[in-house]
């Protein structure tokens, strides 16, 4: 912020982003005007199922023979669009371009991690909370 000259900011947390947007909020107040938070939450202990061992190693699977493809992104979030070739070519190039494999696997083992209860007490900034009744990435629960 300090390099492009902004002095006040508002942010958007999209899934893991949320956590980290609500600590940057608890821990520079004077530097955040609003949140809003898509898709995430304050506590992703809830997704241990989803990194239960049986589904973890059918995770690093399919992250191990599809990354790169778009197949993974637009299967989990816009299966209806699965057939567009035009978009499963974006989302593989944003796939590659965003994170290794490896890399991927790193950050599914440090969303287990994820846990910022504490923080909510020190934001004090308007906050709007979007979710999807049926992500099947993040329960709304």
């Amino acid at each position: 912020m300090d390099a492009v000259g902004s002095s006040r900011a508002a942010l958007f947390g999209l899934s893991e982003g949320g956590p980290m947007s609500l600590l940057f909020a608890a821990t520079y107040p004077e530097r955040v005007h609003a949140l809003v938070l898509y898709g995430s939450g304050a506590l992703w202990t809830r997704l241990k199922k989803w990194y239960a061992p049986e589904n973890f190693k059918k995770r690093v699977e399919e992250v191990d023979q599809l990354w790169g493809s778009g197949e993974i992104f637009l299967r989990r979030f816009t299966p209806s669009k699965l057939s567009d070739e035009r978009l499963r070519e974006f989302v593989a190039r944003w796939e590659r371009q965003s994170a290794s494999p490896s890399a991927l696997i790193a950050i599914f083992l440090m969303n287990l991690e994820l846990e910022i209860r504490h923080v909510l007490p020190a934001v004090h900034v308007p906050t709007l909370v979007l979710h999807q009744t049926d992500d099947s990435a993040v329960p709304v629960e």
